[in-house]
């Protein structure tokens, strides 16, 4: 049973092969420092905090246009409605005074 043990941890124990391609102390020269990363992070946070800002900026236009769109909708719509009953008006003057000249309709 303990040599079963001992088996099982020399499984998972690395070789000099498998260490070939872990870094040297010259790959390591050049990794990034806890310093480093902290100079990222805040560089990273203030790039978000801005792009953030400009995000809400962009959707209150995107509401700005959206109620704009809203009004010239309801506008059009009381134009229309408006020229369709000058029209149907029109229609009628035009009928009482072709009635009136007794002119036969177009």
């Amino acid at each position: 049973m303990v040599a079963e043990g001992f088996q099982s941890i020399e499984e998972r124990m690395a070789t000099k092969d498998d260490l070939k391609n872990f870094a040297t102390k010259d790959d390591l020269k050049n990794f990034a420092t806890k310093d480093d990363l902290k100079i990222l992070e805040k560089m990273m946070e203030d790039g978000f905090s801005s792009l953030r800002s400009e995000l809400s900026t962009i959707r209150k236009d995107l509401v700005r246009l959206e109620e704009k769109i809203d009004q010239l909708a309801k506008t059009e719509t009381e134009d229309v409605s408006a020229a369709y009953t000058d029209i149907a008006d029109l229609r009628k003057r035009v009928e009482k005074l072709e009635r009136q000249l007794q002119v036969q309709p177009a």
